[in-house]
């Protein structure tokens, strides 16, 4: 099921990825539906690790059919290809 962004409690969350990039952006812990987000936002699917479901583990540029953690909404971000997943090394909430 899909969700509407407009209706789902956001968090700010911040990530840094094993390619050195830095992420800001909204923290949503389901499946959201991409025609509900504002214009130039985009989404990108977290998933936890294996033996470890606390926190994400890594940031995928499309859908994450296992371990998925939440969704990330935040900027288009160059550097990551459709459909690349890219690992976590930091991440935190921004508030």
């Amino acid at each position: 099921m899909l969700y509407d962004y407009r209706n789902e409690d956001k968090r700010p969350m911040c990530l840094t990825l094993e390619n050195g990039l830095t992420i800001e952006g909204e923290f949503i812990d389901l499946r959201i539906s991409v025609e509900t987000l504002p214009k130039g936002k985009t989404w990108y699917q977290l998933r936890h690790a294996d033996d470890d479901d606390t926190g994400p583990a890594t940031v995928k540029n499309g859908c994450v059919a296992v371990n998925f953690f939440g969704t990330l909404i935040c900027e288009p971000i160059s550097g990551i290809e459709n459909n690349e997943e890219i690992a976590i090394t930091e991440w935190g909430f921004c508030d």
